[in-house]
């Protein structure tokens, strides 16, 4: 919704399996229409002003062509995005046994941090908790302030992101 009150449009890709949507205005559910193909994938990602996207292999395209992704749902937290000009969001993660979310270093902690599959944290007593739509929504938003030159950091936000950081780049 974001991104059509700005005066954007939404291309919604993937494959044939998701469940088909009601397409209204700015928004075209091309992963069920008639001119979807592989080459038509790789012509919107490169045409893109930017992504909305998760750790699925789709992103690669976009990325391929410079395009930056707004990042969701992204898991394993030790893998973060490829570009500066990629911001995201990662899943958190929920310890069964002490009924708790974990802390970033926590979550960042080896073997865990590199985890590939659902099973490994399930099997590790853990469970993968999806982003809000309101996280997406901001997230998208805070995209859209990046590419229109319109953001501003606080102080406190740049002081959060770089103790992030520190984890992200430790072990």
């Amino acid at each position: 919704a974001v991104v059509i009150e700005k005066g954007g449009s939404v291309i919604r890709m993937g494959d044939k399996t998701m469940q088909t949507i009601s397409e209204a205005e700015g928004i075209k559910d091309y992963v069920h229409s008639d001119i979807h193909s592989d080459w038509m994938d790789i012509f919107c990602f490169s045409q893109a002003k930017f992504v909305i996207g998760t750790t699925s292999g789709a992103f690669d395209a976009a990325c391929a062509f410079g395009v930056p992704g707004a990042l969701t749902n992204w898991a394993p937290m030790g893998h973060g995005p490829y570009t500066r000009r990629d911001i995201w969001i990662p899943k958190l993660y929920w310890s069964v046994a002490e009924q708790r979310y974990l802390t970033f270093q926590e979550s960042l902690s080896m073997p865990m941090r590199m985890f590939g599959r659902t099973e490994q944290y399930e099997e590790a007593g853990f469970q993968l908790i999806d982003n809000t739509p309101e996280e997406i929504s901001d997230l998208v938003s805070e995209m859209l302030e990046r590419l229109d030159g319109d953001i501003s950091y606080s102080q406190e936000d740049e002081e959060l992101q770089a103790r992030f950081k520190t984890f992200l780049a430790s072990e």
